[in-house]
């Protein structure tokens, strides 16, 4: 019964890391992409 616990909250968490290393990503990818249109502004 334990181990079925610890097992469902450990894919919860590898599932909530993945979520947050795509979200990650993604702002980086904004961020790069701000930044590219300001410098072209500039």
């Amino acid at each position: 019964m334990i181990k079925e616990a610890e097992r469902l909250d450990y894919g919860r968490l590898t599932a909530a890391r993945y979520v947050l290393m795509e979200s990650l990503k993604k702002i980086k990818h904004d961020y790069i992409q701000l930044k590219e249109k300001f410098s072209s502004l500039n």
